[in-house]
């Protein structure tokens, strides 16, 4: 009988060491994991300027250069292509042969229609729908908190060399990352499913600034079809916390033949001058096409290709809805051919 007792004290005793155990250890990683993600959420904030030239070794354009002042912005995505940029008033985005531009105080155009670049890069996590990434939205409290609910911790790993917490963020079945955070607080690998399609970064290069800025310059793309390929920053380039030339974020409009102004309303234009302008267009059907194209790489817009006749009633109906939805909107659009303006329903991301 004592030796029952004996064992059945034993038990019980391995058993509240066992819970004890088991509290400790959880509440020390959760103690841990609020310290890491506080640390995660403040390296962004150290970051007010940053310029830089980076290359991806699987791209003909070239080195691209951005820069960053804290919202403002510029990207150059190499030749043969565009640049994007925000003066702290107006958005603009202009053709590299100098020719065409775009501008807008009320449409915030984005570097993400063009190219992930560095700095987003690490974070492709942070935003469910990644077109609508903006370098500001890192800065945000508010936005933080938001993706903090959503992240799960799963697992303690070692990453080259670097000790981390994996965690998962699940926008939706098919929305979903695994982010492994060192513990600096910056994320050097994100493991991403969108659309169903697999693919995976590895941050290879973490340059440590002294304000505290930390910034990826060497990474490894895995693509679905598990092709890889690198993006590197040039280090002579890369200069953080320094001042940058405010004229790169002002628009220049010497040279450009074609500008389009995104700024205006659809007031006190009727639904025929909407019609006859949507169809009273100057060059043949490939050139008009091609240009529209142009016009959606720039400001990051949906394209419907209709033929008909104007006079058709379904284009009626078709104008109708489409002019009674933009009016709601927010009061941003497109110059028409005729230079006439109309607001667009879809929307473009800033930076």
């Amino acid at each position: 009988m004592n030796s029952c007792k004996r064992i059945m004290l034993t038990s019980a005793k391995h058993f509240l060491l066992l819970q004890f155990f088991i509290v400790f250890h959880c509440g020390h990683l959760l103690g841990q994991n609020v310290e890491l993600l506080q640390r995660a959420r403040l390296l962004p904030m150290h970051l007010d300027t940053c310029e830089l030239v980076y290359t991806s070794e699987v791209s003909r354009l070239g080195p691209r250069k951005l820069a960053v002042d804290r919202d403002k912005f510029y990207l150059n995505t190499g030749k043969m292509t565009k640049t994007v940029a925000f003066d702290g008033v107006q958005h603009w985005s202009k053709d590299n042969d100098g020719k065409g531009a775009v501008i807008s105080k009320l449409k915030p155009f984005s570097t993400v229609q063009l190219d992930l670049h560095p700095l987003i890069l690490p974070y492709s996590w942070f935003w469910e729908n990644i077109r609508e990434a903006k370098w500001s939205d890192l800065k945000s409290n508010e936005m933080w908190d938001a993706v903090i609910k959503r992240m799960a911790f799963r697992e303690s790993l070692a990453i080259r060399g670097h000790e981390c917490c994996v965690y998962e963020i699940a926008y939706s079945d098919d929305n979903m990352f695994l982010v492994a955070i060192d513990m600096d607080g910056f994320p050097i690998q994100v493991e991403s499913k969108r659309n169903g399609e697999p693919s995976k970064l590895d941050v290879l290069k973490v340059v440590q600034h002294s304000s505290g800025a930390t910034i990826g310059t060497d990474f490894l793309k895995t693509r679905p079809d598990k092709t890889q390929s690198k993006v590197f920053v040039d280090s002579k380039s890369l200069r953080i916390n320094e001042k940058v030339d405010p004229a790169l974020f002002i628009f220049d409009p010497s040279g450009v033949v074609d500008l389009i102004n995104l700024d205006g309303i659809l007031d006190g234009i009727t639904l025929a001058e909407r019609t006859k302008d949507s169809f009273d267009v100057a060059g043949t059907p490939d050139e008009r096409f091609a240009k529209a194209k142009q016009l959606i790489q720039s400001v990051n817009q949906n394209l419907l290709i209709v033929f008909a006749n104007p006079s058709d009633p379904r284009v009626s109906t078709l104008m109708q809805n489409r002019m009674s939805t933009v009016r709601s909107c927010q009061p941003t659009g497109f110059e028409t051919p005729c230079r006439r303006q109309a607001c667009r329903r879809e929307r473009s991301p800033g930076l």
